[in-house]
């Protein structure tokens, strides 16, 4: 199973969020577990969340984006924009020095005391660190909504 890898022409894509697979918050989702894609109408990538823009900037961004759900979990792909910045995500990429993360609402998400986890909508997916510590899985903030909105 691809977590994240490179594709060629600045395409990215791979596994966001596995089934049946704990991750390192204790955390784990199934095929019955809700993502619903159809919440919002846009699913942007950002890089670290956008909590690093004031580094990686806009010329780091992602301009495309595509999320669907296959057997083996929540499939994405996105496209990143020209530039050396981008140009350095993707080799950060290539380099297996980064991994997806996804986001949701607080009030939206509901995970058991087990970990288990019946609710997340999708609202992005990131690209972030793969030495990146957070305390928890992550939920977005007004930015990130207006963003997917």
């Amino acid at each position: 199973m691809d977590y994240l890898r490179t594709m060629g022409d600045r395409k990215i894509g791979g596994i966001l969020i596995p089934f049946n697979v704990k991750d390192k918050y204790r955390t784990w989702w199934d095929k019955n577990s809700l993502i619903d894609l159809d919440m919002f109408e846009n699913h942007p990538v950002f890089w670290w969340h956008s909590l690093k823009q004031e580094y990686w900037g806009r010329a780091g961004r992602f301009i495309r984006s595509e999320f669907r759900i296959l057997d083996d979990g929540l499939y994405g792909v996105a496209e990143l924009d020209e530039g050396d910045v981008a140009l350095q995500i993707y080799r950060t990429i290539d380099r297996n020095d980064a991994a997806w993360s996804s986001s949701t609402l607080p009030h939206l998400q509901k995970v058991r005391s087990s970990g288990y986890v019946e609710r997340w909508p999708l609202v992005e997916g990131s690209v972030a660190p793969i030495d990146a510590v957070v305390s928890q899985p992550h939920t977005t903030t007004v930015f990130h909504i207006r963003a997917a909105m």
